[in-house]
């Protein structure tokens, strides 16, 4: 079971090209994930590294995965 956090901000056109291709990726290898996008409320700064652990603990309540990945939309 793999959980993919990616921390996102003003990048549509690269969150769209990243979601097609993953998701066409991991399901040729039959794999069960699931992605956590995690973004900053809009009056915020962007901090990846907060707006990370915060999906993970997160993605740690939702299941019991054996594996994470941290990626960036682009």
């Amino acid at each position: 079971k793999l959980a993919i956090i990616v921390p996102y901000k003003d990048r549509l056109p690269n969150l769209n090209l990243f979601l097609f291709y993953m998701h066409q990726f991991l399901q040729k290898q039959n794999i069960y994930y699931k992605i956590y996008l995690t973004e900053p409320a809009s009056d915020l700064r962007f901090n990846k590294g907060i707006i990370m652990n915060a999906a993970f603990k997160e993605a740690l309540r939702d299941e019991n995965w054996d594996c994470f990945i941290f990626h960036d939309v682009d």
